[in-house]
């Protein structure tokens, strides 16, 4: 809400912020969602989990967020899909 006030009322003083600055607050916020340590987590719950979780910060950084997202969500079906097809015996 704070942000979307700020757009709309002072959008001259959001303009005076560095782009460098805004980019080091995205590498921080990025090095914190995805750091090693959640790499290993999703590694440690499977291959069904990593595969998605992969796919999505690969995307993300290659993309765009939201069609990283789209990437992920679309992985994660076909991985549940696959995993759903298969027989029960085997």
């Amino acid at each position: 809400m704070l942000l979307a006030v700020s757009v709309v009322l002072v959008p001259h003083w959001l303009n005076l912020i560095p782009l460098s600055a805004l980019a080091a607050i995205l590498i921080v916020t990025g090095w914190k969602l995805a750091s090693p340590e959640v790499f290993q987590r999703m590694w440690a719950r499977g291959l069904d989990q990593f595969l998605p979780f992969l796919a999505t910060v690969v995307a993300i950084l290659f993309t765009d967020l939201l069609m990283g997202i789209v990437i992920g969500l679309a992985t994660s079906a076909g991985v549940f899909h696959y995993g759903n097809s298969r027989p029960f015996g085997r």
